[in-house]
C-alpha cells in the first residue's frame, strides 16, 4: 500500500476519533491542519515513504524550564517532543512510523500530544496572569 494511502487511512481515523463531521469530505494531501480551539492548532503531516508527524502549535512561546521537564524521557511509547517554531510559539510534535501503528497506537499518541499541550497552555497562561498581576504586561 502506498505511503498516502497509509497516511490517509491515519488520518481517517483520528479524524473519527476527533468527532470530525465528516472525515471522507476531507481532501487527500500530505499536511492537514485542524484549528482544535480557539488557541491550539494540529497538523497531521506525511513525513516520508515511512513516517508521518502529528504537530500541534501554541500561540505563545511557553516556560523553557517547564518544556525541559516535558522533554524528559517519560516512559511512554510516544513521547512527544518540544521546541520553539520560528515564530517562537511552542510546538509539539510525534513522529510516528507509518506502517507498525495501528488504530489504537495513532490514537493514544494523538491523545498524548493533546494532554501534553494543553498542560503547557495552562501553564503558559498562568505565567501570563502572574506577568499581568505583577504589572510587567499591558
Amino acid at each position: 500500500m502506498s505511503a498516502s494511502r497509509l497516511f490517509r487511512q491515519h488520518v481517517l481515523s483520528l479524524l473519527t476519533f476527533l468527532d470530525f463531521g465528516d472525515p471522507a469530505a476531507v481532501p487527500e494531501r500530505d499536511v492537514l491542519t485542524l484549528e482544535l480551539d480557539g488557541d491550539r492548532v494540529l497538523h497531521l503531516v506525511l513525513l516520508s515513504e515511512d513516517a508521518w508527524m502529528l504537530l500541534v502549535e501554541l500561540p505563545f512561546a511557553a516556560d523553557p524550564e517547564h518544556c525541559l521537564r516535558l522533554n524528559q524521557p517519560d516512559g511512554e511509547a510516544a513521547q512527544a517532543i518540544i521546541g520553539l517554531g520560528a515564530d517562537g510559539r511552542s510546538l509539539l510534535w510525534l513522529r510516528l512510523p507509518l506502517t507498525g501503528c495501528g488504530e489504537t497506537e495513532a490514537r493514544e499518541a494523538l491523545q498524548s500530544l493533546l494532554r501534553q499541550s494543553a498542560e503547557l497552555l495552562a501553564s503558559g497562561a498562568e505565567a501570563i496572569a502572574d506577568a499581568r498581576a505583577a504589572g510587567a504586561l499591558a
